[in-house]
């Protein structure tokens, strides 16, 4: 009988379709910053038209977020995952047919209900397919995608209006995320099912649920009161809560920032705009790699 193929490092190739994921979740969620300027002059739309379109992106992002969650551990991390990217590439590609802020507004507010998936079924896994001391290096290996997503979108989108027309750019952007479905549906698999993991591999993985378990929360507990207590959620929450503003406004405004206060056309947008989502991706990995050496420090220290 013929040997089934095998890839050795298997969950380091998930981490990076991970990071595709992510990087298309960022380039659809960024064409509309990019091309703000632009709609600014075709629409007719200012400054308070653009945020209130952010905002309806933002609200449904948040209420989403957790059930999304909640959708993901029903359907199966497959099948819920590729669910929520194929709904946020069709949220993407009918933003063409947006005539004003308020239909922007709806369009996006679409968009934002199915892209809160992407964290909640890239983490879950993250946490599958990884040890505990691996999982902060891959969550930065798959994070890199946010600033990649970002960093890819300038100088695409700004070609795409160029040469054809904004409309084309929220179609062209869209599509990319079937084709990213596609691949997650042929090629992901739970470790114990997937046909291309080595037995090492997966006995590597299978012994590090040992040395991190959560416990499943009571039928009459919930799952928020399992959560809420653990201080590891909260130091979590916190650094998201004090980061994430910075975050958004490189995201949303730079681009509208550059048009009207420093006078940049689209094509110079495209030329500058990628550079701070580059620093971000480095700090990304940096920040991964941290984790794990003053964890493996300390553990030094204490023995």
């Amino acid at each position: 009988m013929e040997k089934a193929f095998k890839i050795k490092g298997l969950r380091w190739w998930i981490a990076i379709l991970l990071m595709g994921i992510t990087t298309i979740n960022y380039l659809d969620r960024t064409t509309l910053s990019i091309a703000a300027p632009e709609l600014r002059k075709r629409l007719g739309m200012d400054e308070i038209d653009f945020s209130n379109i952010l905002l309806a992106f933002q609200f449904t992002y948040l209420v989403m977020q957790p059930l999304m969650g909640r959708i993901i551990d029903w359907l199966g991390l497959r099948l819920g995952f590729a669910i929520s990217i194929i709904t946020w590439s069709i949220a993407q590609m009918i933003t063409a047919f947006a005539s004003g802020w308020r239909s922007f507004a709806v369009f996006r507010s679409m968009l934002g209900m199915a892209e809160a998936g992407n964290f909640p079924g890239g983490i879950k896994a993250v946490g599958q397919w990884f040890r505990p001391k691996e999982r902060t290096v891959a969550t930065g290996i798959f994070n890199v995608g946010a600033g990649l997503g970002a960093a890819i979108a300038p100088p695409l989108v700004v070609w795409l209006i160029l040469h054809f027309s904004w409309q084309f750019a929220f179609v062209a952007t869209g599509a990319c995320s079937l084709f990213w479905a596609l691949l997650w549906a042929l090629f992901y698999r739970s470790p114990e099912k997937h046909p291309w993991i080595t037995k090492e591999e997966l006995d590597y993985i299978s012994e590090g649920e040992a040395e991190f378990s959560v416990s499943e929360p009571s039928a009459n507990k919930g799952v928020w009161k399992t959560v809420l207590p653990q201080r590891n959620f909260w130091a979590v929450g916190i650094a998201r809560f004090f980061s994430e503003p910075a975050w958004q406004f490189f995201s949303y405004w730079i681009p509208l920032y550059l048009a009207t206060e420093r006078h940049f056309d689209l094509k110079q947008i495209g030329y500058f705009t990628w550079v701070p989502f580059i620093a971000a991706d480095i700090g990304s990995l940096f920040g991964g790699m941290l984790s794990p050496f003053f964890m493996n420090k300390m553990f030094m220290e204490n023995n």
